[in-house]
């Protein structure tokens, strides 16, 4: 279960292909399907991934998962679900421990008064007691996920090929553009307040993850799709720039370059898009 295609903040699309995995499934068109770019304002944090919801969807229509949201109460013994922690209370994720909270999901398994944590981004599996797993929970209090994969590989799968990116299914150039308004706002009115070292800061840790995890999601397409190196190559070194762009806000705590990085990794994706969507839809 600890083979995962994405970085610490999709940790809810890697539990859930380690299940498919664990099934005997190879979600190799969820991978294909799974693009998508949006801002979440709530948690702040850039995400190249579809919402879980629509992930899910796609996997019941694809793959034959069922899924239920549960109160945290009603999890039933046995059975896969997949909970929403607060990362500030769990000891292995010793980058944010006691230092930030930040929603993170692993999958968990009721037996009785305690509880399987299974965490595919950190290798973890460990017994927690059933008190401790509702406190890691009880912060964010976000619906239980259930999971029941007795009609997995039952579904009528359609063909690979016929796999597109759910973003192509979206009007994506604008989506980008809204996008991109949102986060030149946020990172612009960054507050550095004190702090003398921003690297180590929760909001540095935060904003590397993610965009680290936007990178690891095109290259986890490329990698499937098998697309030529000299198409993809400004959409990923586009990427890389920015995360260097972020790095360098620890010397010159000066948000333009960064700004100016996102805009040209945006455009990169959308001619990649633009050429893709021409040849395969």
């Amino acid at each position: 279960m600890f083979d995962v295609p994405y970085g610490v903040f999709e940790c809810f699309t890697n539990a859930t292909t380690a299940i498919l995995k664990n099934s005997k499934i190879n979600p190799v068109e969820l991978y294909k399907f799974n693009w998508d770019f949006f801002y979440n304002s709530q948690y702040d944090f850039i995400s190249g991934n579809v919402d879980n919801l629509v992930l899910l969807q796609f996997a019941r229509s694809n793959y034959g998962l069922e899924f239920q949201e549960l109160e945290f109460s009603y999890i039933p013994d046995n059975e896969y679900t997949i909970l929403a922690l607060n990362s500030f209370y769990v000891p292995y994720m010793t980058e944010l421990y006691q230092i930030a909270d930040q929603l993170h999901y692993v999958i968990a398994r009721k037996q009785e008064n305690e509880f399987e944590i299974i965490d595919p981004f950190y290798k973890i599996q460990e017994k927690f007691s059933g008190k401790d797993v509702h406190e890691l929970w009880s912060y964010y209090s976000k619906p239980v996920i259930r999971i029941d994969v007795s009609s997995v590989g039952k579904a009528s799968s359609f063909a690979t090929d016929q796999v597109v990116p759910y973003i192509l299914t979206l009007d994506y150039p604008h989506q980008y553009e809204s996008v991109f308004q949102l986060l030149s706002g946020s990172l612009g009115g960054i507050d550095f307040g004190g702090s003398k070292n921003f690297l180590e800061s929760p909001l540095f840790k935060r904003y590397f993850s993610s965009i680290r995890t936007v990178l690891k999601n095109r290259e986890t397409f490329f990698e499937i799709e098998k697309i030529n190196k000299a198409s993809i190559t400004n959409v990923l070194t586009g990427w890389q720039a920015v995360l260097k762009e972020l790095i360098k806000l620890s010397s010159t705590r000066r948000t333009s370059g960064l700004v100016d990085s996102f805009e040209r990794a945006i455009h990169h994706e959308v001619l990649f898009l633009n050429s893709f969507k021409a040849i395969h839809m």
